[in-house]
């Protein structure tokens, strides 16, 4: 999950420093032409040179640092199968994405397709968290404080968009993104601050279970990030014109 949200941070960072091109350096930056055969080695390496600057943030456009990556809320919900429940997460910092490799990127500007594929080594969250619903046959109801740790993370976004014409000006406008993500490795502590005499069977069966827990929740929360992603790049597209991130 906290790998998708990285994602936005990579994309948005990239494309708003084009935009500063006139008010400080941005010689760091790889610029890319469309017509470029190697497209999309360029935007690769583009994207994977801006992380000493994600890591401090650019305080000149008002972007604060990739470490801590925090998230207000997020909502995860799923009515099928083994685990049925609804759950709320809040307060969520994150701390590891800084450290992420773009490894691919495939690039269709005649169709406004834009695929992305990164991976990171490990991302540790820790927020506050409720919970409601069924796991097996075992109801369960909690809230509390949680800290995860996920590892070998590989995601992938697909970016559909289009082309718009604002004040003589064309940008690419989002029409759908799909977040999808895969990890090697779970591990989930929870504290619940009404229940202390079960947090200890609770996180017991956390982690007896992470692998299938996450692949249960795997589709809700893609469809959860892909909200909150198109959202954020929504502002970013809208903002930034074709011709100042991809060059004719």
């Amino acid at each position: 999950m906290s790998a998708s949200f990285a994602l936005k941070w990579i994309i948005s960072s990239t494309l708003l420093g084009y935009v500063l091109s006139q008010s400080f350096d941005t010689s760091f930056i790889q610029k890319c032409s469309r017509k470029d055969p190697q497209l999309n080695t360029c935007l690769k390496n583009s994207f994977n040179g801006l992380k000493p600057y994600l890591i401090s943030g650019i305080p000149e456009i008002g972007l604060p640092p990739m470490e801590p990556l925090k998230i207000d809320l997020l909502g995860l919900e799923n009515n099928a199968g083994n685990i049925r429940i609804k759950g709320l997460f809040t307060n969520v910092v994150n701390t590891g994405a800084s450290n992420f490799t773009v490894k691919e990127v495939r690039s269709d500007f005649n169709k406004f397709r834009l695929d992305l594929g990164i991976f990171i080594p490990i991302i540790k969250s820790r927020g506050r968290y409720e919970v409601n619903g069924q796991v097996l046959l075992l109801p369960i109801l909690s809230n509390g404080e949680f800290i995860a740790e996920f590892t070998d993370v590989n995601a992938i976004a697909k970016i559909y968009g289009k082309q718009v014409i604002k004040n003589n000006e064309a940008f690419m406008s989002i029409e759908k993104i799909v977040v999808d993500f895969v990890m090697k490795g779970a591990r989930f502590k929870v504290k619940d601050q009404g229940h202390q005499q079960l947090n200890e069977v609770i996180n017991q069966f956390l982690n007896q279970n992470a692998h299938e827990l996450v692949q249960e929740m795997r589709q809700p929360a893609s469809q959860s990030l892909s909200k909150v992603f198109k959202k954020f790049l929504d502002i970013v597209f809208s903002t930034v014109p074709l011709n100042v991130w991809l060059t004719e």
